[in-house]
């Protein structure tokens, strides 16, 4: 571990006793949350003041010069229209970043100029005191974004306020999420401590005898977990837990049933599909179970499937480089709606889609906690947008903007894990029609949900290849992804136990309109 990232980890661990040592109260959430809705245009243009216009590294001066936007222009248009048509007007003046942009792989292109940013040129400049955690970035770089303790405990009010709704107090909690370098298991386990909720168990998926952490991510974790117990505020202890291992999850849960009447279990969305049934399989009645989930669309089949054991299913809209994006709506009247946590985060969608319609999303962050500065960037998904009165407790803390039905456009997920579609193609064009012979027509992507809810990936192979070794295959696509760095071996890990990736012998297959691609959405 170099000097830098030395400092940087005694830095965060110095924090972490008083972070822990201060819970978050349901009241001061409530409060807090109504006190940044009210301050947003304020905290906006601060943000930008400081991170952007007096910041030189970054990319958005480029865009905002272009569109002639100087600081007291911002200011003016916030307080004249408003901050959504403010960004809608930079939008469609050329102030958006897409997502190639953003993680660096395409130079940011208007007009005949072009400019070329590195992801790090997004990050906050005024987060000193964290440490860089992997997202996925098979596409091309993986984006490394922080891990703060001031960002977690911003967003530990919308825990506060979910595990509230939920009626979680005292009920026992087990997750299932892999260690760092992925940062979704401890974050949730730090972020429900302050929130004054610390998870009972904690399983993770990355198993030491096939997956083999680096020393500087299990010096982390471990400071993290003993420092926890030493200041009285113990966090568990991850146990490895292989994915075709679900019985230990599902004996657990039914103790604590059978002895409590109510427990929590919180991961992905498919993970928890498997374990809840499972589950169900061996106890009847799970209606004491509360089931959080996320990092996966939350279709209707996978609702139906959770919910017809029992389960009660919440659902939450979350990206690794700005955090939560959504919480679930108490009342939904769709299978994944949520509510907008607008107090961080703004959105617009492009004029021209209607409000019935699904569109791509752009983001813009609102607080100077928060560890990338986006104004107008994609990040790959899209949603209907919309808004209605549920009478749940977002609603009445002035969270009034709904999405459902999001899906990425760019990537496909499964288990939690995504993968951008370019990547597939390429390992198509670049891996496998070099090594298995054909052309990019000969192999077909198809991501499919089957009748138990279950995500998966097909790849469809042509039999005009002849004999092939589908093993071989497969085996191949997962050494690739882990060529990208930290964040692409924890997914070729999830991958590689879960059995995502299966090949099939058969022709790829057109669309309805006769199109032949590379990467398909189907059911089955």
């Amino acid at each position: 571990m170099d000097r830098n990232r030395f400092l940087t980890y005694s830095r965060f661990i110095g924090q972490l006793p008083r972070y822990l040592k201060k819970p978050v109260s349901l009241n001061q959430a409530k409060k807090e949350l109504k006190n940044r809705l009210n301050r947003r245009n304020e905290k906006f243009l601060s943000l930008a003041k400081h991170a952007i216009y007096e910041n030189s590294n970054s990319p958005y001066n480029y865009l905002l010069n272009m569109a002639g936007c100087e600081y007291g222009d911002l200011v003016n248009g916030v307080e004249k229209n408003g901050l959504e048509q403010m960004l809608q007007q930079l939008l469609e003046a050329g102030v958006w970043v897409s997502l190639d942009e953003f993680k660096g792989k395409n130079p940011i292109k208007r007009g005949n100029s072009a400019f070329q940013a590195n992801p790090n040129d997004f990050d906050n400049p005024y987060l000193t005191k964290s440490f860089g955690v992997s997202t996925g970035g098979t596409s091309g770089r993986s984006v490394k974004t922080r891990f703060d303790l001031d960002f977690m405990a911003a967003r530990t009010c919308y825990d506060s306020v979910m595990l509230d709704m939920l009626d979680l107090e005292n009920v026992p909690i087990a997750l299932w999420y892999p260690v760092l370098p992925a940062s979704t298991g401890i974050a949730n386990t730090l972020r429900y401590a302050k929130a004054g909720y610390i998870p009972d168990r904690w399983f993770n998926m990355l198993v030491d005898s096939h997956f083999h952490l680096s020393l500087e991510t299990r010096l982390a974790t471990n400071a993290i977990i003993r420092l926890s117990r030493w200041i009285g505020r113990p966090l568990p202890r991850p146990e490895p837990l292989a994915l075709d291992q679900i019985d230990r999850i599902a004996h657990q849960l039914i103790v604590w049933l059978k002895k409590k009447g109510r427990c929590a279990f919180q991961s992905y969305v498919s993970q928890a599909v498997r374990v809840a049934r499972a589950s169900w399989e061996r106890h009847p009645d799970l209606s004491g179970l509360v089931t959080i989930v996320g990092s996966e669309p939350l279709t209707a089949t996978k609702r139906r499937e959770l919910e017809k054991t029992g389960a009660k299913v919440y659902h939450r809209y979350m990206a690794t480089e700005v955090g939560t994006i959504a919480m679930g709506c108490g009342n939904p009247s769709d299978s994944d709606e949520v509510h907008l946590m607008s107090d961080m985060i703004a959105l617009i969608q492009p004029k021209d889609i209607r409000s019935k319609e699904t569109g791509p999303l752009f983001f813009s962050s609102l607080h100077p906690v928060m560890p990338k500065i986006l104004i107008n960037v994609q990040l790959g998904d899209r949603a209907r947008v919309y808004h209605r009165s549920c009478g749940c407790e977002f609603e009445k803390l002035g969270f009034h903007t709904h999405l459902s039905m999001v899906r990425s456009y760019e990537r496909l997920t499964s288990q939690g894990m995504a993968v951008p579609c370019l990547f597939l193609e390429r390992a198509v064009d670049d891996l496998l029609t070099i090594k298995y012979g054909g052309t990019s027509l000969d192999y077909q992507w198809v991501e499919v949900e089957n009748k138990r809810g279950q995500s998966g990936l097909k790849l469809r192979i042509s039999p005009d290849l002849g004999f092939l070794d589908e093993e071989q295959v497969i085996c191949d696509v997962l050494n690739e992804m882990q060529k990208s760095g930290e964040g692409e071996r924890v997914m070729s890990e999830i991958w590689r136990q879960s059995g995502v990736i299966t090949v099939i012998r058969e022709f790829p297959k057109p669309t309805q309109r006769g199109k032949l691609v590379p990467v398909l959405k189907e059911s089955s």
